[in-house]
């Protein structure tokens, strides 16, 4: 089953290995409730349950950075987790993403010969 995301202007993007996290397994340290900047090496368990957020990606990546994100309550849906391009590309794209799946873990790896960051 192809999984998406929309992005701000309401493009979207589609894949069959965008993989989905149980809530249990999730113990990575101290959840995440508010806005973030990430840096690089960061697994980040978020929890929207009291409001949506945004968790915004290192400025000056270098190739290879890596970040990953857990929804570890299940709320993206309701409450959706936004991850800010922080002047990067993000899937090919100078715009946010907004995240509105329940469940979903994704790490986010940035390439530098193509000056992006992507979904792995």
């Amino acid at each position: 089953m192809a999984e998406y995301f929309t992005f701000s202007d309401g493009d979207t993007v589609t894949g069959n290995n965008l993989s989905r996290n149980p809530r249990e397994s999730v113990n990575h340290g101290t959840l995440i409730t508010a806005n973030l900047t990430a840096v690089n090496g960061d697994t980040l368990p978020c929890n929207t349950t009291g409001g949506g957020f945004t968790v915004t990606l290192p400025s000056s990546p270098s190739d290879q950075d890596q970040v990953t994100i857990l929804d570890t309550r299940g709320q993206f849906s309701t409450n959706n987790l936004t991850i800010g391009h922080n002047g990067t590309n993000l899937m090919g794209l100078a715009e946010d993403m907004v995240i509105s799946k329940n469940n979903v873990s994704l790490t986010f790896k940035y390439i530098a010969t193509a000056t992006d960051w992507r979904i792995i």
